[in-house]
């Protein structure tokens, strides 16, 4: 890794003038180019030993983040609650990576057999909007936190128990995974009340992250309707 990625770009807040200081780093600083101190703040803004997902057509990437710089992916079809119990360093099919974090923006490689796969995108404190650089341009790829599992960051077991009580709701309104949800009927006031909840604890992003999670573990039917469900809350677009 180069030594601008290493360094954390920071501005003075009084000349304007770009810095760069080590990551991790809190406290008060004094700008060489004015001398005069500030407070600075390089902690790395993405959740450490958090499980992230990112829902595909059969299957999610799943990634976890290490203080060191490193992390790990896999790809599986297994919710988050259960990849957590097995998702590790010492798992055999994991693929190690590493990454490096520039204020709210991050940066992935992660090796393959044939190439390097590279993540540039954004940090929120549930998603990360990523895009990965392909030869023919780059692909959005988003990544959600899975609330509660693990990790320092927001999530708590409170968002971890209404994510659980939305993918329920969708359950027993249909046991069968490729039948509708019904959050457009019976199951709806229940998933319109937790979206509301989800949105005043963390926003669209939380909302987003829940969405993914339905997604994942009851399929693209129930997914469709939880979005119509929930047109008109803050500012999720149904």
């Amino acid at each position: 890794m180069s030594q601008d990625v290493e360094r954390i770009k920071v501005q003075c807040p009084a000349c304007r003038q770009q810095i760069r200081l080590p990551p991790h780093r809190t406290g008060t600083v004094k700008c060489p180019h004015c001398g005069k101190p500030f407070s600075a703040d390089t902690r790395t803004k993405i959740t450490i030993g958090g499980l992230y997902f990112a829902p595909l057509e059969e299957a999610a990437q799943y990634f976890t983040f290490y203080d060191d710089g490193t992390l790990i992916s896999v790809m599986s079809d297994g919710a988050p609650a259960e990849v957590a119990r097995w998702f590790t360093r010492q798992h055999r099919e994991v693929s190690p990576g590493r990454f490096a974090v520039t204020g709210e923006e991050i940066e992935i490689w992660l090796p393959g057999r044939k190439a390097t796969a590279h993540y540039r995108g954004e940090i929120t404190p549930y998603t990360l909007e990523l895009h990965i650089d392909l030869p023919d341009g780059k692909e959005y790829v988003p990544a959600f936190l899975a609330a509660g599992v693990g990790g320092q960051g927001p999530a708590g077991s409170d968002i971890r128990t209404l994510i659980e009580d939305l993918v329920a709701a969708g359950r027993k309104a249909s046991p069968d995974r490729r039948s509708s949800s019904h959050f457009l009927e019976d199951a709806r006031e229940r998933a319109e009340k937790i979206g509301a909840d989800l949105d005043q604890r963390g926003g669209l992003g939380l909302m987003q992250a829940a969405h993914a999670e339905v997604l994942l573990r009851l399929g693209r039917i129930p997914a469709r309707e939880l979005e119509a469900a929930w047109g008109g809350i803050g500012e999720w677009m149904s």
